[in-house]
């Protein structure tokens, strides 16, 4: 009966250590994917090495490799901001009214879709009646950031 309840443990750790060790190898693919590596000739030899890290290893490259997810994403976020902040000034420029950036899309506007930032979330616009040196209202777009709630401290603007 003791040999029954060992094999049993030493089974459900097992077990448990092939989750964890699934968990972590699906986790960095999703990574991966998210910023593009996927498309690299080299993604599997990446996989196949990173299962192969005892777990510690495996631990402080996802640490990495989130950290550098998180920049990849906020330069994604930076570029689109700048895309919205332009479609925004040219379509005042054209006459037309924005107050949120749905206004920018559609057959007859700048932007074919709505844009949504890296986690997922809407962007949002700021007209201030300030006008700039050309005249225009003082346009700022705003990301959440990875928190998805406005107004905290990793908010991106532009």
């Amino acid at each position: 009966m003791k040999k029954i309840v060992m094999l049993i443990v030493v089974f459900t750790c097992m077990i448990g250590c092939d989750s964890r060790n699934e968990a972590r190898v699906h986790e960095f693919k999703d990574i991966c994917i998210k910023m593009g590596a996927d498309k690299s000739h080299e993604f599997e030899v990446s996989i196949e090495r990173f299962k192969q890290l005892d777990s510690k290893k495996q631990e402080e490259v996802l640490e990495s490799a989130r950290g550098e997810l998180l920049e990849h994403n906020k330069r994604t976020a930076m570029a689109d901001l700048k895309i919205i902040c332009t479609a925004v000034e040219q379509s005042i420029l054209c006459g037309k009214k924005v107050k949120t950036v749905a206004d920018l899309v559609g057959s007859d506007n700048f932007l074919k879709k709505l844009p949504r930032d890296p986690w997922g979330n809407e962007y949002r616009l700021r007209l201030d009646e300030c006008k700039n040196d050309a005249g225009l209202p003082t346009v700022k777009v705003v990301c959440a950031g990875p928190d998805g709630r406005f107004g905290t401290n990793d908010d991106i603007h532009f």
